[in-house]
């Protein structure tokens, strides 16, 4: 799943790759005179997954308390309220309109706030740049958070190589 996530491949996709490509084998530490998985049992898999949540534990997703950084464009009372009943602090940048623009000190706000926002951004970039996307092609909330969260792991892996000492 971790393959699949990172080339953004649909099961049968991710069957074919690993009939044909040696690298996708020594990941899987799969020899060719092995059986290869094939798409039904990946789907089993990421449905077991699903229904266990167990994705989700593994990622040990924290959503009460944190700082939620976000552009001006999140701004407003319809996401002030979400924010609030999620119980985050909001650390939203400020918005100036033509009559009432930014002060200097709300100038300096937004600088310290975007600091922190755009290293989400890389995130995004990533996703959109290195694993092709962020297309989920699914049926039903539950299984969109397990791919969603398969994306994330698949980051926090490639980010975790990145980082380790050489």
């Amino acid at each position: 799943m971790i393959l699949q996530r990172y080339y953004n491949l649909s099961d049968d996709q991710v069957e074919y790759q690993i009939n044909d490509r040696m690298s996708f084998m020594r990941f899987l530490d799969l020899s060719i005179a092995e059986d290869i998985l094939d798409s039904k049992i990946v789907w089993a898999f990421r449905e077991r997954l699903t229904d266990l949540g167990l994705v989700e534990e593994l990622l040990d997703e924290k959503d009460r308390g944190e700082d939620f950084y976000a552009e001006s464009a999140y701004s407003g009372a319809p996401q002030k309220k979400i924010i609030a009943e999620k119980q985050m602090m909001n650390k939203v940048c400020e918005k100036g309109t033509r009559n009432h623009p930014l002060t200097e000190e709300q100038k300096a706000g937004n600088r310290k706030k975007s600091r922190i926002r755009s290293r989400v951004e890389h995130i995004y970039g990533f996703i959109e740049m290195s694993m092709n996307g962020m297309y989920i092609h699914c049926i039903g909330i539950k299984r969109a958070a397990t791919i969603i969260g398969m994306m994330n792991l698949t980051y926090n892996m490639y980010r975790k190589i990145q980082l380790m000492p050489v």
